[in-house]
């Protein structure tokens, strides 16, 4: 099982559990289940079947990546050009 922790900003920690809930719900309209974990639901875990072919692998890869950059343009688009990027959670990949 792998994890990925979502976090307010780096400083804090603050979880960022709304933005996870968001992350969710467009992965599984796109065709991607994932499942949030930790005491605030902010990290997603995945669980892989050991058995998964490649092509079905890369599938969910290219989802979770596409709406996680899709996220990021998002929050970039709010904040204005004199604001630091504290209070929302950083992508990085």
């Amino acid at each position: 099982m792998v994890g990925i922790e979502f976090v307010e900003n780096q400083t804090s920690k603050t979880p960022a559990t709304a933005y996870v809930l968001r992350l969710k719900n467009e992965c599984l309209r796109r065709g991607l289940v994932l499942i949030s974990a930790g005491t605030y639901s902010h990290v997603i875990r995945f669980l892989v079947p050991l058995v998964i072919d490649d092509r079905t692998l890369q599938q969910g890869l290219d989802i979770l990546e596409s709406v996680l950059m899709e996220s990021g343009d998002e929050f970039r688009a709010q904040i204005p050009e004199t604001t630091a990027l504290d209070g929302f959670p950083q992508v990085v990949l």
